[in-house]
Order: structure tokens, then C-alpha cells, then sequence
């Protein structure tokens, strides 16, 4: 297993953590933020051992007091459990999500995601999340904002004073590949275009912005955000446009990218370039 931690700010500690696969090269990571008490999200089932190692010493010295959840992917809440089992953390995610972590324990995926993320995820009850969640020393406001596209019950955190923004899954840096088909995660790339429009609103005039996303890195301004509307924007054009040529969406695939990629293969077609083109196929200009 890969762990590193980044201190973006004498108040806010970024862990990060990532499988070692000889598939993958490079470590795919995901994140936890920590920020004055609080803890938002809690890594994947399979590094739950360097998830304790990391908590552990914070929690005896209450550097830990809350724990919120983005959503209810297994790479986010792999943790949740011994918070609020173990330490008696209170746990908070949307109205959305609750009903998903008291059922956790129920939550499949598929085999891929199983060997780099693990399984056996362990149901968590959680409190409905304010509009509004103070930190610890009360310094620090975290603003809620409902993200979804990547899953319905996706929340964000923006801390207007630093600037900051915690995304998880709702922005990425590139849109290549979405997932679908047969998977349990169904993106749709129009509500996630809305999804970026609405933070990008939440935090205008913010001249110094940085978004940070899960396992990803931070981004800064609001540029980053424009960008990735335009690059949706600009995507969906194009299909629209070779649609009303009567084009199909496998023909489409062929135009912009030539062929299926390797994590399409890889993933029986569930994390792809068609499940983009698709997405983007049924969204109505």
C-alpha cells in the first residue's frame, strides 16, 4: 500500500492512500481532508489498517470530532464504521446517502474494484448534514453543496474565507471516460456539467480559489472550473453535431477517439469512452 500525507495549510492535512497494482503503474489514489476536527471521508475498505494508523493518535488528542461524507462510493467511507463504532465520531452525509450507509453492508461492485479498493464495506449511521458545519475551534464555516452526476447523493464543501473547496469525485481534470453500462455507478455528464455550474457560482469572486480533489491534487481558480465546463461544453457539440449527421453513438466513439481505451476493456465496458459519448448522446441541446 502507498500512504502520504499533505499539509496544504497549518490547519488542513491531506491523507492520501493507494492500492499497489502491477496493472497500474502509477498509484490511484483517494483522499481524506482533514480540517481543525474535521474529517471528510474516510478511504477504501482495503486500507482500513493505515486508515486506523492515521486516526488513531488524532482522535485520542481530539483532533478528530466529526466525520462527513462526500458519498457513498467504497473508495469514501471504507473507514466510516470504526469512527462511529470504535470512537464514537458522529457521522454526517446528505439525506441521500443515509439510507445508502445503513446499508452499506449490502453494497457490491465489481471484481476490479474489489481487488484495488476491497470489500466488505460495513454499514454506518449517519446524521443529516446542515447547510452549514462549523470545525472544531469554530475558525473554519464549510458551506454544503449538493454535486451530483457522479452519484445523486454527492456532497461539496466550501470554505468561503480560505477559499476553499473540497469536490471529491464531482470535477475531475479530464472527462475521457465515464462510468455506466452494466456498473452501479451510472454518471451522467449533464448533471455533472450543472454540478461544476452551480460550484463555480457558489464561488465566484473567489480570486484565490482552490479545489481540491480526491486523490487527484489541488486546482486552482476559478479557471479550473471554466475549463471544465467549455471541455464538456465543447464535447457535447461535437456528438450533437455528428448525431444530427445520423451517426450512431458507437460511430461516434470511432470519430473522437478512435477506439475503446483500456480501462474500457478492463472494466467490461463499465468505466469507458462509450458510457462519455453515450452520456453526452442522450443529453438534449
Amino acid at each position: 500500500m502507498v500512504t502520504k500525507e499533505l499539509l496544504h495549510h497549518q490547519d488542513l492535512l491531506e491523507w492520501c492512500w493507494a492500492a499497489e497494482d502491477e496493472l497500474i503503474p502509477k498509484p490511484f489514489f483517494t483522499s481524506c481532508f482533514l480540517l481543525d476536527g474535521l474529517l471528510i471521508d474516510t478511504g477504501a475498505p482495503k486500507g482500513l489498517q493505515e486508515f486506523q494508523t492515521f486516526i488513531t493518535p488524532k482522535i485520542t488528542n481530539n483532533e478528530i470530532v466529526k466525520c462527513l461524507i462526500t458519498h457513498t462510493h467504497e473508495d469514501h467511507i471504507g473507514g466510516a464504521h470504526v469512527l462511529s463504532e470504535q470512537n464514537t465520531i458522529p457521522i454526517y452525509a446528505s439525506a441521500i446517502a443515509i439510507p445508502l450507509l445503513e446499508n452499506a453492508h449490502n453494497y457490491t461492485y465489481p471484481e476490479y474494484r474489489e481487488l484495488y479498493w476491497g470489500a466488505g464495506l460495513h454499514s454506518v449511521k449517519a446524521h443529516a448534514i446542515p447547510d452549514k458545519i462549523h470545525s472544531n475551534s469554530g475558525k473554519y464555516e464549510l458551506k454544503v453543496v449538493a454535486t451530483p452526476g457522479h452519484a445523486p447523493e454527492q456532497i461539496a464543501f466550501i470554505e468561503p474565507t480560505q477559499e476553499w473547496a473540497f469536490v471529491a469525485d464531482a470535477v475531475l481534470p479530464k472527462y475521457r471516460v465515464l462510468f455506466g453500462h452494466t456498473c452501479n455507478i451510472q454518471e451522467d455528464i449533464s448533471q455533472i456539467y450543472d454540478t461544476i455550474q452551480r460550484l463555480y457560482l457558489a464561488t465566484e469572486g473567489m480570486n484565490n480559489l482552490k479545489v481540491f480533489v480526491s486523490g487527484k491534487g489541488v486546482f486552482h481558480g476559478l479557471q479550473y472550473l471554466k475549463e471544465r465546463m467549455k471541455e464538456i461544453k465543447t464535447l457535447h457539440t461535437t456528438v450533437q453535431s455528428y448525431k444530427e449527421q445520423g451517426l450512431t453513438p458507437e460511430e461516434i466513439l470511432g470519430k473522437i477517439f478512435g477506439e475503446e481505451g483500456i480501462m474500457g476493456i478492463m472494466t467490461g465496458g463499465e468505466l469507458s469512452h462509450q458510457n462519455l459519448i453515450n452520456s453526452l448522446f442522450q443529453w438534449k441541446a
